[in-house]
């Protein structure tokens, strides 16, 4: 069977995340947050979604929005307190707990785009 770059990146990644028992438990715990704040003033904080289809493919705008979320509650933790840090604070405090996982995650997924997926959209077959 012959696959895309996007797709052989997302097959890579999906061995990797599907073999890390804190990337399951940290789905969980968003999809519990996000259940309980989707009527609320604080939707806004509302992690955006995997899709159920090509989830590997589309993992970019949630590790990004977590790291977001990271910088938001270390700004909580600095002293500076605005309303949306002591909200995310109030929310999403757990998610420190995180924090080398994200990194890490981080990590495996910018690398497959730019080594795997963006190297082999630049090749020509021949």
């Amino acid at each position: 069977m012959t696959y895309d770059a996007a797709h052989r990146g997302a097959i890579i990644l999906k061995r990797r995340f599907e073999g890390d028992p804190q990337w399951s438990e940290y789905i969980v715990r968003l999809s519990q947050v996000k259940s309980s704040i989707r009527h609320t003033l604080d939707a806004f904080l509302a992690s955006p979604s995997l899709r159920p289809k090509a989830r590997y493919m589309n993992l970019e705008s949630l590790l990004k929005w977590s790291r977001r979320i990271l910088a938001l509650l270390d700004r909580h933790a600095s002293g500076s307190s605005s309303r949306g840090s002591q909200r995310a604070e109030l929310r999403y405090g757990w998610l420190g707990d995180y924090r080398t996982s994200i990194e890490k995650w981080s990590r495996w997924e910018a690398t497959v785009r730019e080594r795997v997926v963006c190297t082999n959209a630049w090749a020509v077959d021949g």
